[in-house]
C-alpha cells in the first residue's frame, strides 16, 4: 500500500508540474499576442488557440494534482460531528461516489477523444483530441486517488483527521 501512496504523491508532483507549465505557457502565448498587436500591429492568430489549449491542461490537471493535496474544497462538518465510525463510512460514500461519478465522465471523454484525433485545431494543426486529453487523465487519476483513500485511510479515522 505504501508504494501506491509514494506513487500518488509522484504522479501528483508530475500533473502540478504539467498545470504549471500551462500557466506558463498562458502567460507567453498571451504577451506574444499583446506585443505583437500594438507593437507591430499584426496580430498572431494562434496565441488564442494555444492558451485555451494550455488552459483546459491547467484546470483538469491541476484539478487532479489538487484532489491529491485534499485541497479541494469539501465540507468536513458532517463527518466531524459523527461517531468514527460512521465518519469513516461517510467519506468512504463520498469517495467512492466521486469515484464512480469521475469514471463516467472519463469513459465519455475517452470516447469523445477517440473520434478526435483525425480533427485538428484550427490554427495549430494540432489533434483536437488533445483537448480531451487532460480531462481523460484528469478522471482516471482522481478515481485511483479517491478508491486508494478508501484503502488507505485507517478504519478509526474520522473527517477531522483527514482534513487536518
Amino acid at each position: 500500500m505504501q508504494w501506491l501512496l509514494s506513487l500518488e504523491r509522484q504522479l501528483g508532483r508530475l500533473e502540478f508540474l504539467v498545470a504549471l507549465i500551462g500557466l506558463v505557457v498562458i502567460v507567453f502565448a498571451t504577451g506574444v499576442e499583446v506585443i505583437s498587436r500594438s507593437i507591430f500591429g499584426s496580430p498572431m492568430i494562434w496565441t488564442g488557440e494555444l492558451s485555451i489549449l494550455a488552459q483546459v491542461w491547467l484546470t483538469f490537471i491541476g484539478a487532479s494534482a489538487v484532489y491529491k493535496e485534499r485541497g479541494h474544497v469539501g465540507m468536513t462538518g458532517l463527518t466531524e460531528i459523527l461517531p468514527p465510525r460512521l465518519g469513516r463510512a461517510a467519506l468512504v460514500v463520498r469517495d467512492l461516489g466521486l469515484a464512480a461519478l469521475v469514471i463516467c465522465v472519463g469513459i465519455t471523454a475517452f470516447q469523445l477523444m477517440s473520434n478526435q484525433w483525425a480533427q485538428t485545431l484550427s490554427t495549430l494543426g494540432l489533434p483536437r483530441a488533445l483537448t480531451s486529453l487532460p480531462v481523460v487523465w484528469s478522471m482516471v487519476s482522481i478515481a485511483a486517488s479517491a478508491i486508494l483513500s478508501v484503502f488507505a485511510t485507517p478504519a478509526t479515522s474520522s473527517g477531522a483527521e483527514e482534513a487536518g
